[in-house]
């Protein structure tokens, strides 16, 4: 099965999500890394204890809940074409930074 539309669709809601909790100091330059992992059930549902965080820069209180109640109806909207019961989806926001920057740590 082609997930190519669908995981498009899932990014653009969390990039969407995610700059609307930015706060003003990274556009000042704070830098930062955050890994979080999180699931999509069949249904298009998020489980309400995720997304679930990784590894993060330590610098990182603002992020609070990624995904929001509006965006799990989001996700809820977008035809889930999931055969199992769930996908698991990972993502890694580096800001203001590079991920050499923190391979070392």
């Amino acid at each position: 099965m082609d997930f190519n539309d669908y995981l498009h669709r899932v990014y653009v809601t969390v990039k969407r999500n995610w700059f609307s909790v930015m706060p003003g100091s990274v556009e000042l330059g704070e830098k930062g890394i955050v890994f979080l992992t999180f699931r999509i059930n069949r249904d298009g549902s998020v489980p309400s204890d995720e997304p679930v965080i990784e590894r993060n820069s330590g610098k990182n209180h603002w992020i609070g809940p990624l995904i929001p109640p509006c965006a799990r109806q989001i996700l809820l909207s977008l035809c889930s074409p999931i055969q199992g019961p769930y996908i698991e989806l990972r993502y890694r926001y580096y800001y203001n930074s590079l991920p050499a920057d923190f391979n070392q740590q």
